[in-house]
Formats: structure tokens, sequence, C-alpha cells
């Protein structure tokens, strides 16, 4: 009995909530351009491919010459994540055989022809 009362104690006090966003604010004011950039995906048939190979995850634009900002995150450990710049004309190859198997999120960001884009995808890696 005296374990549950400490327990409850001890999740009263931490005061935190899992599901709140740290900055919720900034991403709310984020949102409508956001919501854009992945618009322009559907709008102009601009949908990156996005998928392993052996030891490498590809990425594949269909038009020319991006400009891209490719983040990978864990979602159980943000201290993994990591972010990359790059230009390309239609293809990339990135090694993840120093990746911690399990689910990623991919993140990429675009610009191509004066337009930005965005897209997610998961990967899993195993």
């Amino acid at each position: 009995m005296t374990a549950v009362v400490c327990t409850g104690v001890y999740m009263v006090n931490k005061d935190t909530d899992s599901l709140e966003e740290t900055n919720y604010y900034e991403k709310g004011l984020n949102y409508d351009e956001e919501y854009q950039r992945k618009e322009n995906v559907a709008l102009h048939q601009n949908k990156a491919q996005v998928f392993r190979q052996d030891d490498s995850l590809v990425v594949n634009f269909s038009k020319k010459y991006n400009k891209v900002v490719l983040s990978l995150k864990r979602p159980s450990d943000e201290t993994l994540d990591r972010k990359l710049s790059f230009s390309t004309v239609r293809s990339y190859k990135i090694p993840i055989n120093d990746l911690k198997k399990g689910i990623w999120h991919v993140r990429l960001e675009w610009e191509n022809g004066g337009l930005n884009y965005l897209q997610d995808e998961n990967i899993y890696i195993n």
C-alpha cells in the first residue's frame, strides 16, 4: 500500500504531460507554411521515393536539381537524431549501417524550381 501511495505522490509532483508539446506555439504559427509545402508535393506531382537498399537509404526525386534537408529522427531516443543538407540532381544515397535497429522518421524538406516541398516517411531498419 505504501508503494502505491508513494508512486501516486511522485506522479502528481512530477507535473509533466507527455502529450503536450514544449514548443506548441511556434509549431502552430508554422502550420500554414508546413501545410502548403506538403500540398505542393501533391499539386506539382513531386513526391520523393524513400526506400532502403542494402545498407543505404535511397531518396529519388521526380524532378531534377533539388536542394534538400533530410532529418532522421528516432522516436524512442532523440539523441540519435541526424540532419543532413545536400544538393542532388535526382537521386541520393545515405549509408545507414550505423543506425540503430527499429523505426525511424524521415523528414524531407526540399526546394525545386522556386517551390518548397515537405514529405514525411517512416522506415524500419532491421
